[in-house]
Formats: structure tokens, sequence, C-alpha cells
């Protein structure tokens, strides 16, 4: 018997080459998977994407084998991670899992398009009620609470049957950047300013109370997918304001130089030290 599809899940994170956020997946509640088994449904996790399909009916060619109701259908499901950094990467309010969960919810048959956007950082968080065991080695995240309130117009739209599709859009998150330069290399090597040859952020010394290093850092955050287009040198400025690029080891930044702020250890940065 074939089966017609008419719900995707999936998400799009753009940190990853895939698109999606491969560390996100979905998983039909205990209730949700009832309610499919009982109503010829099948459903299938396909890499980062949960597909539902319903079985056709053998009498009408691309109709839905289902019973006509006009009862409410409520289906919740799990959002699962299998990286408990994703945080790190992703643009989210609250990092939950033992204490709290995200919350996110629709109606099916009150949206006009195919695609219903949902952002991962918009959720109502609530008090984690109970644990939920989800497939090894992901832990819950939070719950999608899907209502189709009109289940005869849903499913027995004999001309227009189309799939819906839900899209987790996921923000990546963003840094400052810092290098840090210590004060034990001779006057003459030491850098005044650090420039990046692409200008997409710029540096400035930020006073801190330390010995050893002088740190400068840029004053906005970059997108984590931008890092790959810094491309910085160290300088120094004479008193005409002419620059004179240094031979000096300036890195390039990655997600592997997360570290706290010099003065504020409660925000995060990038942390890199200039070498000779």
């Amino acid at each position: 018997m074939r089966q017609i599809p008419w719900l995707y899940i999936e998400s799009k994170h753009p940190v990853f080459r895939s698109g999606n956020m491969e560390t996100l997946a979905f998983f039909p509640s205990e209730n949700t998977q009832r309610w499919l088994r009982n109503h010829r449904c099948v459903w299938k996790i396909n890499q980062f994407m949960l597909s539902l399909s319903i079985e056709e009916d053998a009498k009408t060619n691309g109709t839905a084998a289902i019973l006509p109701s006009d009862q409410t259908i409520e289906l919740s499901f799990y959002l699962g991670v299998n990286d408990l950094s994703y945080s790190q990467y992703t643009e989210i309010d609250d990092s939950p899992i033992h204490y709290t969960q995200h919350h996110y919810f629709c109606e099916l048959d009150t949206v006009e398009t195919p695609v219903i956007p949902l952002e991962l950082k918009k959720s109502e968080l609530r008090e984690k009620l109970r644990p939920i065991a989800l497939p090894k080695p992901f832990q819950k995240l939070g719950v999608l609470h899907i209502l189709i309130k009109k289940p005869n117009v849903f499913f027995f739209d004999l001309e227009n049957f189309v799939s819906r599709r839900i899209l987790f859009q996921c923000e990546e998150k963003k840094y400052r950047l810092c290098y840090a330069i210590r004060f034990d290399y001779k006057d003459e090597n030491m850098p005044s300013i650090v420039l990046d040859e692409n200008e997409k952020v710029a540096f400035n010394e930020i006073p801190v109370e330390n010995d050893e290093y002088r740190f400068l850092m840029t004053k906005e955050p970059i997108n984590l997918t931008d890092l790959q287009y810094v491309n910085c040198y160290a300088a120094r400025t004479s008193e005409e304001n002419s620059i004179t690029r240094m031979r000096c080891k300036v890195p390039k930044f990655s997600l592997m130089d997360l570290t706290s702020h010099p003065t504020y250890p409660h925000e995060q940065i990038l942390l890199r030290e200039i070498k000779y």
C-alpha cells in the first residue's frame, strides 16, 4: 500500500555543512506513536529529519485512509540533542536539559504555506517534569506541540493534498574576538594595533589589570561562520600614523578558542595569543 507523506520536521543551521543542525533530532512521544499506529501512519527518522506518512485509501487514489472526525488532534514530538555543547554554537536563551525544557507550538491547518518556520531560540520555558528516555546518545531538549483542529479538512483535501514542513531555524552563536600579547617582548617588537585584512572586525585595546598580557578585543561580536573571512596581522604605528606590518604569528580563531573574558568571566569570547 502506498504511503502519502503529510509532515516533515527538520532544522536549519548555518554552522553545519549539511545546512541542518546535525546534533538535533525529533522523536514522536508515546501518545503520538500510539495515535500514528492507530491511524495507519508511519514515521521515519532519516538523518536529521522526521517524516510522517499516512496510508493511501485503496478506493480513492491520492486521499488518506483515515476515518472522518471533527475532534482536534494533538500530537507532540520530543526534541533531542546528542551534543551537550550545542549552546556554544547555537544561539538559545537557555541551556536547559536538566532543569527546564523548551516548548514550541504549531497549528497545521491554520497555515497557508507548506513551510512553517519556528525559531529554536524562541520558546516557552517550562520546568522539567519527568525524565524521558530517548535513543542513545540523545537527551531531551524540549517538546513540539502540534494541533490539527480540522482533521476532516486537513486529511480529506482531495485536490490539494500538500505535505507540511516544520522547519526549526537555528541561529548561530556570535562571539567577540580577543588577542593577547605578552609584555616581555622588546618594545620594538610589541604590536600597537591588530588589523583585519578583510575589515570584518576591528580590534581595540581593553583595560585589564594584568602584568603579563595586554589584550586587544573587537567591540562587536562576529558570527561563527564569518571567522573564516577574518585574516588578521599585527602592526606598529609611528607618530606620522604610518603602519608597519610586523613578523609575528597572528593565528585564526575557531570555536576551540572559547574562553572567559579576562575582566567579565560571565561573558564568553574567543581568545588567541600573538607570538613570535
